[in-house]
């Protein structure tokens, strides 16, 4: 191999090995902007703790506790913005959810 061609191969090599192991020594992603349906956050063991997705009406955050059980839900349901709120035993502290509204509520709900 010539000097020249060695100035060639060398810096390429490095190169891809460098492109190949990125991934392996920085294990973030950094970006303006996420598009996605839905995106799960795990604990360690496996758990589902943050869940985001389209949900029925809209947008859904589901908050769980550590055995991926839900904490807090906040969605879109049909009548408004609702937050449910569950018990440490997984039951629902609520006879309704409790909806948000952008106006004061309707007056009747059919």
């Amino acid at each position: 191999m010539t000097h020249r061609e060695r100035w060639t191969v060398y810096p390429l090599l490095f190169l891809s090995l460098g492109v190949a192991l990125r991934d392996k020594f920085v294990p973030t992603l950094e970006a303006d902007l996420i598009r996605c349906r839905g995106m799960v956050v795990t604990g360690a063991d496996g758990a589902d703790l943050v869940r985001l997705d389209g949900g029925r009406h809209g947008g859904r955050l589901e908050l769980n506790d550590g055995q991926g059980r839900p904490l807090v839900i906040l969605e879109r349901g049909a009548k408004g913005g609702a937050v449910i709120t569950y018990n440490s035993r997984g039951e629902s502290r609520n006879l309704e959810p409790t909806y948000l509204y952008d106006t004061a509520p309707p007056e009747s709900d059919p």
